[in-house]
């Protein structure tokens, strides 16, 4: 259930489908509580890998686009503590 949380949250993110999240999963991430302390290049190199090995999402998300969700995500995480 917990996974399934994790994922729903990482989804409000814009441009974040299920492959991604599940992907964003596969590299360690868990929730926009998470993502919001990850450091974009760590985190594109660990999402090439895990897509490398799964084949999960049709592309790995770019530095600028993961720069982009974990800002979204410091948002986000923010207002869920409100």
């Amino acid at each position: 259930l917990r996974t399934l949380v994790d994922r729903a949250d990482l989804m409000r993110l814009q441009g974040v489908g299920g492959d991604v999240a599940t992907l964003l999963e596969e590299a360690g991430v868990n929730g926009c509580k998470d993502l919001q302390q990850r450091n974009p290049e760590h985190l594109h190199a660990t999402l090439t890998k895990a897509q490398e090995n799964s084949k999960i999402a049709s592309h790995t998300p770019g530095i600028e686009r993961l720069t982009q969700w974990i800002a979204e995500a410091m948002v986000v995480a923010h207002a869920a503590q409100e």
